[in-house]
Formats: C-alpha cells, structure tokens, sequence
C-alpha cells in the first residue's frame, strides 16, 4: 500500500475501538518507509454501538492507539476527537 498524502486516517473497529488493524496497518506503514505524524481517536455522536455500551472508555482508546504507535516505531501525537453528525465536523478535545 502506497498512499500519496500527507495524512493517513485508519478506519477501526465497531464503536471506535482501536482493535488490531491499527497495529498491523501501523506496523505496514513502517514497513513501507512512511511515518505517521499524527493519530486520532474518533468518535462520533451517532454511534449504534456506543449506544449498546460497546465502546471502550476514552482515556483506553488513546492509551491503546498511542502503544500501537509506538510499538511500530512511530512518535507522533494521538488526539480524541468527536465528530459531528450533522455536518460532519470533527471537535478535538485538545480545542479549548
């Protein structure tokens, strides 16, 4: 896989999980010579599957997705964000 951007967003697992597809696409960028330079958590306000309780805590989700990060070499801030049904608008938790 080859991505010609400056940004690369990983779709995850059901209610915003970080499961292990982030560590294995994690680990093929590395593989692949590329960096990440930067890695969110996103949740949204219209999640099923948060709404039958199946979403992890937020604090595990960052934790979670920051040791995926590293353990495949990577140094780069990981944010929780929170995006916006209605348009689509994604609010990160680092915004004041």
């Amino acid at each position: 896989m080859k991505l010609n951007t400056e940004r690369l967003f990983i779709v995850n697992n059901l209610a915003g999980n970080i499961g292990p597809n982030v560590a294995d696409t994690a680990r093929l960028v590395a593989a692949n010579g590329d960096q990440v330079v930067f890695a969110a958590v996103i949740h949204h306000d219209d999640c099923i599957a948060a709404g039958k309780g199946w979403r992890k805590p937020e604090g595990e989700s960052i934790v979670a997705m920051g040791q995926s990060m590293k353990d495949a070499g990577f140094q780069c801030p990981v944010e929780m964000g929170y995006l916006r049904t209605e348009d689509s608008h994604i609010n990160w938790a680092s915004e004041p």
